[in-house]
């Protein structure tokens, strides 16, 4: 599939989202040590987590987001149904009772964009989705970037092989995840 090709993909998966409500959510990440978790609120500003997460709509459809390399290295990868299917040795968390995700579920998604950022590094493979973002009734938003956290100094670093998920605009646009 050529890169124009996938660019569409990702913009129809992406466009289906106005007028689902979600009902579940699920993070997925490298199977580390048992008992270790290794998504975290980082500093209560984000959830991170270092390779998808699943929407589960009410309407049965799912769709899922992980960081990938169709476009760039690293890029947000846009897909229809489940990560589970293609996926070994992860470990699945289900978050929808966490306090980012608990207070919107049921609403439906108002409003879907993705944001295209030209690769520096590559410039002739043209624009990559750094954030994924949808609105909700009632106001709430949600971002998905691949990108990383860092403490020390507080640092967000784009183009990650992780996924920094932001709920509030002002600490999105603060960090860098939003137009640049």
């Amino acid at each position: 599939m050529d890169l124009d090709s996938i660019r569409d993909a990702f913009r129809q998966q992406w466009s289906k989202l106005p007028g689902e409500a979600i009902n579940g959510v699920l993070y997925y990440e490298i199977a580390y040590e048992a008992g270790f978790e290794g998504w975290s609120t980082a500093g209560s500003k984000f959830d991170t987590v270092d390779f998808g997460v699943e929407f589960q709509f009410l309407s049965g459809a799912k769709r899922s987001v992980t960081w990938g390399r169709e476009l760039i290295q690293y890029g947000l990868t846009i897909l229809d149904g489940s990560l589970s299917a293609s996926l070994q040795q992860v470990a699945v968390h289900d978050v929808t009772t966490e306090p980012h995700w608990a207070p919107i579920l049921g609403r439906r998604i108002e409003r879907a964009e993705l944001m295209w950022r030209e690769s520096e590094l590559e410039p002739e493979r043209g624009a990559y989705v750094q954030t994924a973002w949808f609105g909700l009734e009632g106001g709430a938003h949600v971002y998905i970037s691949a990108a990383e956290y860092r403490l020390n100094p507080p640092t967000v670093l784009t183009m990650m092989d992780n996924l920094l998920i932001a709920f509030d605009k002002d600490v999105a646009q603060g960090s860098g995840l939003l137009p640049w």
